[in-house]
């Protein structure tokens, strides 16, 4: 006994703990923490499940909000106001620009004629072709000549294509 008290006066000066321990306190320690890691790791399972539920809730809201969006009508575009052009009367049809000036095929009481106006309004300017036959089809970019076919026949544009110039 008294061996027993030198050692825990000796154990007790130097900060050591001499408390006996039974085989019984460290395996019910141990079954402690083990209960304790397979609840931490459990909560972390349910913490990803959590955020896999989150993302998925996420996702479904985004790809409703996109149908949402793209499934609205567009509304029709209105017009603002416009300015006449021309001041004859004459039914046409707009072939092309060339950005400075409207090319067009026109129907007056003599028949058809191409025709050009600029883009700012003002005369209309007669576009010479080589028959009356002839029907407009395009304006180059440059807007020095215009595509016309010449309508044989009844049949539509069975005829020959053309290059008209255009002088300005």
């Amino acid at each position: 006994m008294r061996a027993d008290l030198q050692r825990l006066k000796r154990d007790t000066d130097s900060g050591r703990s001499s408390s006996p321990v039974s085989t019984a306190h460290i395996n019910a320690v141990s079954a402690d923490s083990t209960s304790l890691m397979q609840a931490a790791s459990g909560s972390g399972a349910l913490r990803r499940k959590m955020w896999s539920v989150v993302a998925g809730v996420s996702a479904i809201i985004a790809v409703v909000a996109f149908v949402y969006a793209q499934s609205r009508p567009v509304l029709p575009p209105t017009v603002s106001g416009y300015v006449p052009i021309t001041h004859d009367g004459n039914a046409k049809w707009l072939v092309g620009t060339d950005g400075a000036r409207l090319y067009f095929g026109e129907f007056p009481a003599s028949g058809q004629i191409f025709a050009q106006v600029s883009t700012s309004g003002g005369e209309v300017a007669r576009v010479p072709a080589a028959a009356v036959t002839m029907s407009l089809l395009d304006v180059s970019p440059d807007g020095s000549t215009l595509l016309a076919a010449d309508e044989i026949g009844a049949t539509a544009f069975r005829g020959y294509l053309w290059e008209v110039a255009v002088f300005r």
